[in-house]
């Protein structure tokens, strides 16, 4: 349990490194944008100098302006998303390595209850075999007081008849 919590860590690390190539991406077609941006304002520029013949020249200058526009919010959008899911992914990748550090606590905690119990287990035999052995001797002491009694109760009869 502790490697499997252990492996989800590294392939969250490797999210957030793909997502920091993601935001990589989005930066460039930032850098495009402002570009693209700069270049249709410049057309735009031309074109009022170029004046009657310059005017459809200004409105596909316009458009790209605008595109240029979209496009930079759209970039905005997606280094937000990127910035999210970085920030989820980091919070997954520490709850995993916590994770990892308690998995890894009780597998120790089972590992020494396991040599615990092996531990008493084979008291309780050592226990179980000296009992055997106590009442293998109380059971010979037994037959021995017995037979002194029988033998007791011998002599106390011969010592009666020569008493009589």
């Amino acid at each position: 349990m502790a490697e499997g919590v252990r492996d989800a860590a590294r392939r969250l690390a490797a999210l957030d490194s793909a997502l920091s190539a993601v935001a990589g991406i989005a930066g460039a077609i930032e850098r495009i944008a402002r570009q693209t941006n700069l270049l249709a304002l410049n057309a735009t520029i031309e074109a009022v100098r170029a004046g009657e013949a310059g005017r459809g020249f200004a409105v596909a200058a316009q458009e790209v302006k605008a595109l240029a526009g979209e496009t930079r919010a759209a970039t905005a959008r997606i280094e937000r998303g990127v910035d999210e899911l970085r920030a989820a992914a980091l919070a997954l990748r520490e709850a995993a390595e916590r994770n990892a550090v308690e998995a890894e606590a009780a597998a120790e905690g089972a590992r020494t209850s396991r040599a615990a119990l092996g531990a008493l287990a084979e008291s309780v035999q050592r226990a179980g075999e000296e009992v055997a052995a106590m009442a293998a001797g109380a059971a010979a002491a037994g037959e021995e007081a017995a037979a002194m009694r029988a033998g007791i109760a011998a002599q106390a009869r011969a010592t009666a008849v020569l008493a009589q």
